[in-house]
């Protein structure tokens, strides 16, 4: 884009990128679970603790095949692409 004299390169931009992306990975992070009822589409709390990691067991007792474990973040920074785990 500039010129290597101005002591900036395309390489520098996307090398600080990837750096910052590597900060995350592997954070843990604050999120809350609800459970979307298959049935009725309605979505309830597990429970109103805040986690940063859950026991996958408990949450799984309380669900049906068919419902879907939604993941809600606590912190603006972060967003999750794949919220909703179906049950099968």
């Amino acid at each position: 884009m500039y010129p290597a004299r101005f002591g900036y390169r395309r390489t520098d931009r996307v090398h600080r990128r990837f750096i910052a992306r590597q900060q995350f990975a592997g954070t843990k992070i604050k999120f809350k679970v609800a459970l979307r009822d298959k049935s009725t589409g309605t979505l309830t709390m597990f429970s109103n603790e805040t986690y940063k990691q859950v026991d996958i067991r408990k949450v799984l007792a309380r669900c049906k095949k068919g419902d879907h474990i939604v993941l809600i973040t606590m912190e603006d920074a972060y967003s999750l692409p794949h919220n909703e785990i179906l049950v099968n």
